[in-house]
């Protein structure tokens, strides 16, 4: 159980589609030797450290074929007295068809069964699937416990763990997640983005996005558009006089020159682009093309008016 490899406990999380996949299938059954070598991995690295978050590579959603999956599970457990575990890993990124499909099991779950739905959004799922659970809710972490930690566990030091800990909002894995190697690299790469769409310049925005696009990993363009959210999150925090909110701590001049430049663009308006994007890329719209229409959205934004 410490090690999340114990047989009456499912885990269940977004997986990519497999090849020649019919939603009949097991949902590992037509997945490649290393995609589910990639998901061992994922889960053990879940094992040793309780704020890893199960990412696998081209998966985005929860398909049917897992929900179904643990249902026939649970109908084998029938009159075995055995307790089965499913933890259902950011619930709200379930498909239409995939949550409709666990309501019965929520509503009339088999002895010794205990299905527990983990999410961020709550908003975001279904009204037939909350009404149907028990809610517990988690208070956010003071920050000066997320800050202890953080140097305690070497994260980092003193002076970087205050920063971090104002910005996590309360969350240890947000925490973790801004002090992040990969993380930091996504702030400077919409750093670099952000100078090419002022530009204007076609070659160096397709040069900016060749990292996102080139791996083909939705998830990971859709970590590069919440950094550039953050991004324009950061402008609205130096207008309130707010500088302690920057959430690219690393490289403050840049967002606050920029601020200081754009005083008259409306970072509403920028959000709601970038959001925008975000379902066209989780709806699987052509991703360079996605990011390039946003480029040139933003751009227009960044043009004195007439």
């Amino acid at each position: 159980m410490d090690t999340l490899q114990h047989p009456n406990i499912d885990l269940v999380f977004p997986l990519p589609p497999g090849k020649n996949e019919e939603r009949q299938h097991d949902p590992y059954e037509k997945l490649s030797e290393s995609v589910i070598q990639e998901i061992r991995n994922e889960i053990a690295a879940k094992g040793r450290d309780p704020y890893h978050r199960i990412e696998i590579r081209r998966a985005s959603v929860i398909k049917i074929n897992s929900i179904r999956s643990i249902k026939r599970k649970a109908a084998m457990r029938v009159g075995h007295h055995q307790r089965h575990v499913v933890i259902i890993c950011g619930a709200e990124k379930m498909k239409a068809d995939a949550a409709n499909s666990l309501l019965k099991t929520l509503e009339e779950p088999n002895a010794g069964q205990m299905i527990i739905l983990t999410t961020s959004t709550p908003d975001a799922l279904l009204p037939t699937i909350v009404s149907r659970c028990q809610v517990i809710r988690f208070d956010p972490i003071p920050e000066q416990e997320i800050m202890r930690a953080l140097v305690e566990r070497d994260v980092c030091d003193q002076n970087t763990a205050e920063a971090l800990a104002r910005l996590a909002e309360g969350s240890f894995l947000k925490a973790l997640e801004y002090s992040d190697p990969e993380v930091r690299g996504r702030r400077s790469l919409v750093v670099e983005f952000m100078r090419a769409v002022y530009a204007g310049n076609s070659t160096r925005i397709m040069k900016e996005i060749e990292p996102i696009v080139s791996s083909r990993d939705r998830q990971e363009a859709v970590r590069f558009l919440q950094a550039l959210e953050d991004w324009f999150h950061d402008v609205i925090a130096i207008r309130e006089g707010r500088p302690d909110r920057i959430r690219h701590f690393d490289n403050p001049e840049a967002v606050t020159k920029f601020a200081q430049l754009f005083s008259g663009i409306s970072c509403e308006d920028a959000l709601h682009e970038i959001e925008k994007t975000i379902e066209y890329v989780t709806g699987n719209v052509h991703l360079t093309l996605a990011l390039v229409n946003l480029a040139h959205h933003l751009h227009q934004r960044l043009q004195p008016p007439p």
